[in-house]
């Protein structure tokens, strides 16, 4: 019977590989908390499964670009996805210019209250209720208006009323 010689001094987690004279591998870990040398016994390993879908490509968001406007401003549909600083005259939220899912976030970038207007033919939803129309955005405060179809929206924000 041969003898198996086991490394001196073993880490945790350190293996030890025995093949015998017709070919059969065992492999050996060492388990620090119990002083032990065990098999590993996790069994066959079987086929991989198949390969899973495919993410996104593109370039990951990690950024908003700033449309910078001083003066009253209506959101046009290349304002998806982008941040609108805006220092007096409100900003119009319009219907029929962007599609479901289609964010748009407003920054008031003034001393002073701003307003979002609800555009004709829009339903703008404030956040959490069922209050519909005009939002008035405090200085500094944030909003996004993230569009539910054309004629449909949601607003939330901070400094928001």
């Amino acid at each position: 019977m041969a003898s198996l010689n086991f490394p001196n001094s073993p880490s945790d987690g350190d293996s030890f590989s025995f093949t015998n004279l017709i070919g059969e591998t065992t492999q050996y870990l060492y388990d620090s908390d119990r002083t032990l040398w065990y098999i590993n016994s996790a069994g066959t390993v079987g086929p991989a499964g198949p390969t899973g879908p495919t993410g996104a490509t593109g370039p990951a968001v990690t950024s908003l670009t700033e449309n910078a406007q001083t003066g009253a401003y209506t959101l046009v549909a290349s304002d998806a996805g982008k941040y609108i600083s805006i220092t007096t005259g409100g900003v119009t939220a319009p219907a029929s210019v962007f599609s479901a899912g289609e964010p748009v976030t407003i920054y008031n970038n003034s001393g002073s209250n701003q307003t979002i207007t609800q555009g004709s033919g829009l339903t703008l939803y404030s956040a959490g209720t069922s209050d519909t129309g005009n939002r008035t955005l405090a200085q500094r405060g944030v909003a996004t208006i993230l569009y539910l179809s054309g004629s449909e929206a949601v607003i939330g924000g901070s400094g928001l009323t």
